[in-house]
């Protein structure tokens, strides 16, 4: 996926039925910290509008429609993604994005994250972006509606200096070596 195909903006209120949609998705709704389920619309529509609280929520969007949102919001990161796109680096992309703005303009010293213990790919996307496991507990899960055990990750912003520091030295050699990617 290219960065033209995906846009990010702020959620609107014309955004309510296919985020409606998104949430009604099982396999989404039971990974997710604070939406009901079954999902209820009117929850919905509190949520179809700009973030206006500590932190940002974007709508993830392709052609300027929602297929996902990604947000870091009282310094904790979250996103959920549409089935149907993933697996083609839409989430790595959302993320990159999220932490590049949260640590670059929020000026936050360090984020969280939280995920359900069953959550394994978002695990990996967090351990890719240098995540590291601080706490384990067990907490009620809204669309779960049981207890469930949860795991805390944390980057710290020297963590993610230091990988984007890596990150370019190896894009750049891999541009001497000529195969950077285009």
């Amino acid at each position: 996926m290219t960065d033209a195909a995906i846009t990010y903006r702020d959620k609107r209120p014309g955004d309510f039925k296919d985020l409606h949609e998104l949430v009604s998705i099982w396999k989404v709704a039971r990974n997710l910290g604070s939406w009901p389920w079954p999902p209820d619309p009117e929850f919905t529509r509190t949520r179809c509008v700009p973030f206006d609280g500590d932190g940002f929520i974007w709508a993830i969007c392709k052609d300027d429609v929602l297929i996902g949102t990604v947000g870091v919001k009282c310094g904790a990161l979250g996103y959920m993604l549409h089935p149907d796109h993933q697996g083609r680096g839409v989430v790595q992309h959302a993320v990159r994005k999220a932490l590049t703005y949260a640590f670059e303009l929020e000026r936050l010293n360090a984020i969280s994250a939280h995920i359900w213990e069953d959550n394994h790919v978002s695990r990996h996307v967090l351990e890719k972006f240098g995540f590291r496991l601080t706490k384990q507990e067990v907490v009620q899960a809204l669309a779960r509606d049981a207890m469930t055990a949860r795991e805390t990750y944390v980057l710290t912003t020297s963590e993610w200096s230091s990988l984007m520091h890596l990150e370019e030295c190896s894009n750049a050699s891999a541009t001497r070596l000529g195969k950077a990617e285009p």
